[in-house]
């Protein structure tokens, strides 16, 4: 078995105790749906579509910072990323980090921890034995270090060096490792997972010339991550450092296109792309009253698939009134009442969940 599919294997068993194979009466089994609350629909004929990013959204786009032993990173960097309601990954090397208390209040800020090697050697000239070496060690200080971290999904390799050997090692410690150059696809196999692209920011900085990958992405539909090493508050320019007010515009160019953009970190637009080719939504319907949504995808453990957003075509009789999504008996989230079509939601994976609209 691949390592990232067996990374994310599900315990069959124990997912369909949580209630994937419920067949009891609702009205029974659940203490929020109630039949006389809910609006009845007739000949109701449809499915699922998954959406290619979360939200519905256009395209993916990430942000990234090398090098993460930096100070400007958690100093400039990650601040005007928040002013803008941004989240960013920072790719640590962490043999040279003596203190980690400033990335701690970065992943409690909700930024991406991410691992770029142990002492940034170049991955693609070691073997198997110093490969291993290097990805223990900088995921182990990670998640020794920093309180709350579960799992380290995103790798970059140092220098972009990778080898074929290199890319198969680095998928049995992370979701995804970025080493390509370029505008992702929507769709991207494990392999490519192993081997994601991204655009360095370097001289000249004609802030024009970043905004074509931003544009591809927004045409494709597809993933484009843009990394940066240091930004200098003092204005200062050179090989790996680019002036604040640019990094500024930059971010400001992507902001105004959220509408379009998911902003997502390296790390959740790998595992979502991940789960959504490997989930497969089944749909019916009960009591002629609510639509019963199965997120099902065998070869992925729940917790780490996460969600995926969806989109459902409403019951005529369902428009104009609010949809309540629930999962054993609680709520995840209501859908304002309206007169569209569909709506989009998010549902967990290898979950399943009710719709139901109340009266």
């Amino acid at each position: 078995m691949k390592p990232f599919a067996r990374a994310l294997l599900i315990v069959a068993s124990g997912l369909m105790a949580a209630g994937c194979d419920k067949e009891e009466n609702p009205v029974k089994s659940q203490v929020t749906y109630q039949a006389d609350l809910a609006v009845p629909f007739a000949g109701y004929s449809d499915s699922v579509r998954v959406c290619a990013w979360k939200d519905d959204k256009r395209a993916a786009y990430s942000v990234a910072f090398d090098d993460a032993t930096r100070s400007s990173h958690y100093l400039v960097s990650a601040p005007e990323l928040e002013a803008r309601g941004m989240r960013g990954t920072f790719n640590l090397n962490t043999k040279g980090i003596t203190d980690w208390e400033p990335w701690q209040k970065l992943f409690d800020k909700g930024h991406e921890l991410a691992s770029h090697s142990w002492s940034h050697l170049r991955m693609g000239d070691l073997d198997e034995i110093a490969l291993h070496r290097e990805f223990s060690l900088a995921k182990s200080d990670l998640l020794n270090h920093i309180k709350g971290l579960k799992e380290v999904p995103s790798f970059t390799f140092p220098m972009g060096s990778s080898s074929a050997l290199a890319r198969a090692v680095a998928l049995q410690y992370h979701h995804s490792a970025r080493a390509g150059s370029g505008v992702n696809a929507a769709v991207l196999t494990q392999e490519e997972l192993s081997r994601v692209k991204g655009v360095g920011v370097y001289p000249p900085y004609d802030m024009s010339r970043f905004e074509a990958p931003v544009n591809e992405a927004l045409e494709r539909g597809g993933w484009v991550l843009i990394y940066f090493h240091t930004v200098s508050a003092a204005e200062e320019s050179g090989d790996t450092t680019i002036p604040l007010s640019l990094y500024r515009v930059h971010l400001d160019y992507v902001k105004i296109r959220a509408d379009q953009f998911w902003l997502a970190t390296q790390g959740e637009a790998a595992t979502y792309l991940y789960a959504r080719e490997a989930t497969e939504p089944q749909l019916t319907t009960r009591e002629e009253r609510i639509l019963q949504i199965t997120m099902a995808a065998p070869n992925l453990r729940g917790e780490e698939a996460g969600s995926l957003s969806v989109v459902v075509r409403k019951p005529e009789e369902w428009r104009d009134h609010a949809i309540v999504v629930e999962l054993d008996g609680a709520i995840l989230t209501t859908i304002a009442a309206s007169p569209s079509e569909q709506f989009v939601c998010d549902l967990p994976v290898n979950k399943t969940v009710w719709l139901w609209a109340r009266k």
